[in-house]
């Protein structure tokens, strides 16, 4: 599916800022589903709303880092809206899946945002 995505989002119908009764977006599906180069196309389209939270209290950011999804994370972190201060519903961050997956650089990267702790 990951190739289907990509074509669709060269296309004027890929709609990336659509967000589901979930409060999902296509940028939340790729993470959730580990297609990093999904969701670094969405990222670039600049339409994915990564500050988006779903109902369970979850972002695009928060799945990035509990996927492992290194280069996603670091990206969202750079574009300056991911909300890395959003704690899930379960008690989770970005910032604890990074550091429960040893992910060192995104860790270090959520501190520098000041952001990434209440």
């Amino acid at each position: 599916m990951e190739e289907v995505a990509l074509e669709l989002i060269k296309t004027k119908y890929a709609n990336p800022e659509h967000i589901n009764q979930n409060g999902d977006t296509a940028l939340s599906w790729a993470c959730y589903y580990g297609m990093k180069e999904v969701a670094l196309k969405l990222i670039k389209t600049g339409h994915a709303k990564p500050e988006q939270v779903d109902n369970c209290g979850i972002t695009a950011l928060i799945l990035a880092c509990e996927k492992k999804m290194t280069e996603v994370a670091l990206e969202l972190i750079k574009i300056g809206h991911a909300k890395p201060e959003q704690v899930n519903t379960y008690g989770y961050t970005a910032l604890i899946w990074a550091c429960k997956n040893e992910m060192i650089e995104v860790a270090l990267e959520l501190i520098k945002t000041g952001q990434s702790f209440q």
